[in-house]
């Protein structure tokens, strides 16, 4: 279930599974063939790349030197978690120099078969008072998505905690990190492979929704279980982190399924409503990002990453607005069409100069969907002053159109223990 720091991203109108994508005439209106934005047109704002997200740093623990054992069932138990957490480590660290269509597969996998150590790690901190721990439970950790500048060494300053929960964070941002990165890495592969996108962009977007629901545990459950964080920290341990990188999948996933959509001939005001549900995702991420976290913590996150979500909220409502110009000029509402694209060539012309540096691999898109919006603006005026001649309303007339969710978060499952106690 998302959590009430979400709820406002998931309140639509209809919601459609991902198998049913396999369908979507269920929910395409007519095909509008005159007057609206060509597919190619559609497709440039579905060329934008998933955002690549870092991945931290951790160093070894030997479990089995740090908890006092009688038996050497014990000890081979803790053995084994310890070399399932420094093989996800040394995964991590390999995964540090990636390269462009890399498979993150291995990762999740090494990372998946950690966790029931870690959760059995966490049951006998929490749940064995006779517990004997003869030398210090220390997790450290190099953050990656935000930095702890005010510590000694910068912002690649590694930060230590006793606490469990300091350790479940990391793995589980890791593990989202991971899928959300097989995405983005997936969709490169079958770019370049040519052929039919359909199959690896819904085994992308399951990913994405599965990195969502691990994000929604971080910012939902598990927020609850440690809520006194210390006042030197990395960003992305403050819940309000997790949460806006559940709507970032969100989005990025129902941007995948609404590519499908697009290449099957789609109208542009059902692609409008399903693009509306993108927006509000990324608003909300941007909300969270800005309004809950303290003006220190949202400065602390890495530049490309603050600048991506900006970009993503406005050019994804530029992208609503070309679509819903699109569709009033099939209705041959001339001078709205015109107005819908005014707003739309403000906005990507905004976002466009304002981008950051950072964002060089969507300098590209950016200008070409800026140069797309300005086309159809000229033709839509130059039509309507020479032909119709109807009145342009003001952009404070423009209605934006209900939003379309067509997918659902893949929860999280917290997987068994392995062991709960050590003799």
């Amino acid at each position: 279930m998302a959590s009430s720091l979400l709820s406002s991203c998931f309140e639509t109108t209809s919601r459609y599974t991902l198998d049913e994508c396999d369908s979507l005439e269920q929910i395409t209106e007519p095909l509008l063939l005159k007057h609206t934005a060509s597919i190619d047109s559609l497709l440039i704002y579905y060329s934008m790349t998933i955002f690549a997200y870092p991945f931290p740093l951790t160093g070894p623990v030997a479990f089995h030197d740090i908890f006092k054992c009688k038996t050497a069932e014990s000890k081979a138990m803790l053995e084994r978690s310890a070399e399932a957490r420094e093989r996800a480590g040394k995964m991590l660290a390999a995964a540090r120099n990636s390269t462009s269509g890399m498979s993150f597969e291995p990762l999740i996998a090494a990372i998946s078969a950690y966790l029931p150590h870690l959760f059995s790690i966490a049951s006998v901190v929490e749940g064995a008072a006779e517990t004997r721990i003869f030398r210090s439970l220390v997790f450290r950790w190099r953050a990656s998505l935000g930095g702890i500048p005010t510590l000694l060494g910068g912002s690649d300053a590694d930060m230590d905690s006793s606490n469990h929960h300091f350790e479940i964070r990391f793995i589980l941002l890791s593990l989202g990190y991971a899928y959300s990165n097989e995405a983005g890495s997936l969709m490169q592969r079958a770019s370049v492979d040519g052929g039919d996108l359909d199959g690896p962009s819904k085994v992308a977007s399951q990913h994405l929704r599965t990195a969502a629901g691990i994000f929604d545990y971080l910012a939902d459950i598990e927020a609850r279980q440690w809520t006194t964080l210390p006042e030197e920290r990395a960003p992305e341990l403050v819940p309000a982190v997790p949460a806006a990188l559940c709507s970032i999948s969100m989005a990025q996933a129902q941007e995948l399924a609404v590519r499908i959509a697009v290449a099957k001939g789609t109208s542009s005001s059902l692609v409008a409503k399903l693009i509306m549900a993108v927006y509000n995702h990324y608003v909300t991420a941007q909300q969270l990002l800005t309004q809950r976290l303290s003006r220190e913590d949202y400065s602390n996150l890495i530049g490309s990453f603050r600048e991506y979500v900006r970009v993503k909220s406005v050019i994804t409502k530029s992208v609503v607005y070309k679509l819903m110009g699109s569709d009033a000029k099939a209705k041959q509402e001339h001078g709205k069409a015109v107005a819908y694209l005014q707003a739309a060539v403000e906005l990507s012309s905004t976002i466009r100069m304002s981008a950051d540096g950072g964002l060089s691999d969507m300098k590209a898109m950016l200008d070409a969907e800026h140069a797309d919006n300005v086309s159809l603006l000229n033709a839509y005026s130059s039509e309507n002053s020479r032909i119709y001649y109807e009145p342009v309303p003001p952009a404070s007339e423009l209605i934006l159109p209900e939003p379309k969710q067509i997918l659902d978060i893949v929860p999280f499952v917290k997987p068994e223990p392995l062991y709960r106690h050590i003799n």
